[in-house]
């Protein structure tokens, strides 16, 4: 009985940190995003507008993050959330690699 009572309790401090922690990891996740964006539109490796489709974007995400913390993130809403910035953060890559092709492409064309 003790031993039930004790996982019991275990169970409900772990499912009271949950939302705690997934609200960090994804604050965190903006964060390095938004990090990430800056550091590629100084390198050149997005276009001005394109980083700020992703910036704006990544805006979003922190606003939908904090209405969905409002009234406690349930899974479905972490999981919509964690597909978003699956999504900004690919096309992030994408754009790069675009921007990189274009500019050997043009390298290239003026030899």
């Amino acid at each position: 009985m003790r031993h039930l009572l004790t996982v019991a309790v275990a169970t409900a401090v772990l499912a009271a940190a949950l939302p705690a922690a997934a609200q960090t990891s994804f604050t965190d996740r903006i964060e390095r995003l938004q990090t990430r964006v800056d550091e590629a539109r100084s390198d050149n490796l997005l276009s001005w507008s394109d980083a700020r489709s992703l910036r704006d974007r990544l805006s979003r995400a922190q606003r939908l993050e904090a209405t969905y913390e409002d009234d406690g993130m349930t899974g479905a809403e972490a999981r919509d959330l964690d597909a978003r910035l699956d999504q900004i953060s690919a096309d992030l890559r994408a754009e790069q690699v675009a921007t990189q092709y274009r500019y050997e492409r043009r390298w290239d064309d003026d030899r």
